[in-house]
C-alpha cells in the first residue's frame, strides 16, 4: 500500500478546495440547501475539531521556533504542521510534513493521519484516503477509522464510510469529542444513503461536549435533525 502514496500525491490536484472555515468542509455555503443537504455539510464541518479551535497565545510561534531549531525532528514538525493546519495554512503544513511521510523511518500512524487531514482540508480526498489507509495498517484506531471514513464518504462511497464510522464507534472508548465527531459523520453517511430516520437517530445520540465550539456544532446538528 505504501508504494501507492507517492504516485497519488504527485498526480492528484485540488479538486474541491475548501472555502468554508471548518475542517473537511466541502466548501459550499449552507444557504439555498435542503435540510438534508444542510445536515450533510454540517456533519462534515464537525469532522474532527474546529479549525477555529482556540490556540494559546504564542503557541504557533513557539512551535515554529522548535521546528526550526531541529527541522529533522518528526514530533516537532508534526506539532508545528498541526497548528498551521488549524489556522488554515494547510499548504505550508504540507511542505513541512511531507518529508516525514515519505520516509519509512518517520511515517508513523500519527504522521499519516495528520497528512491525511491536510489533504482532506485541501479537498484531495483520494490522497487522504490512501494516507488514512496507511495509518490504519499501522494502528486500527477510532481516529484512523474516522479520517478514512471522511475521505471515503467525500468521494460518494457512503456505505463504506458508514462501516468505518461504526467501526470507529466500537473503538472510541471515553473520548466524547471523538465520539461526537464519529456520530456526526455517521449521520452524514446515512443521509448520503437517504436513510433519514437512521440519521436522525444518530444525531440524537450526540452528547454535550466540553468544547464550546464542538457543542455549537452539536446543537446545530440537533436542530437540523428535526428537519430530516
Amino acid at each position: 500500500m505504501r508504494q501507492l502514496i507517492l504516485p497519488i500525491l504527485a498526480a492528484a490536484m485540488l479538486t474541491a478546495c475548501a472555502t468554508a472555515p471548518d475542517e473537511f468542509s466541502n466548501g459550499d455555503p449552507l444557504k439555498a440547501r435542503t435540510p438534508a443537504e444542510q445536515a450533510m455539510v454540517s456533519a462534515r464541518n464537525a469532522a474532527l475539531e474546529s479549525v477555529n479551535a482556540d490556540i494559546k497565545r504564542g503557541e504557533l510561534s513557539s512551535a515554529e521556533k522548535t521546528y526550526r531549531a531541529a527541522p529533522g525532528n518528526a514530533q516537532g514538525a508534526l506539532s508545528y504542521a498541526k497548528l498551521l493546519r488549524k489556522v488554515n495554512m494547510a499548504e505550508q503544513a504540507d511542505m513541512i510534513l511531507k518529508p516525514f511521510v515519505i520516509n519509512p523511518k518517520t511515517a508513523t500512524n500519527e504522521i499519516f493521519l495528520e497528512y491525511a487531514k491536510l489533504k482532506a482540508q485541501l479537498g484531495d480526498f483520494k490522497a487522504a484516503q490512501a494516507l488514512a489507509e496507511e495509518a490504519m495498517m499501522i494502528s486500527d484506531t477510532a481516529r484512523s477509522r474516522m479520517v478514512l471514513g471522511i475521505a471515503v464518504d467525500a468521494q460518494g462511497h457512503h456505505q463504506a464510510a458508514e462501516n468505518h464510522f461504526r467501526a470507529g464507534l466500537v473503538k472510541v472508548g471515553m473520548d466524547m469529542d471523538l465520539k461526537n465527531s464519529l456520530l456526526n459523520n455517521l449521520a452524514l453517511s446515512l443521509i448520503g444513503q437517504d436513510k433519514m430516520s437512521a440519521a436522525r437517530q444518530v444525531l440524537s445520540e450526540i452528547q454535550p461536549s466540553q468544547s464550546h465550539l464542538r457543542q455549537g456544532t452539536v446543537n446545530q446538528n440537533k436542530k437540523l435533525a428535526e428537519k430530516l
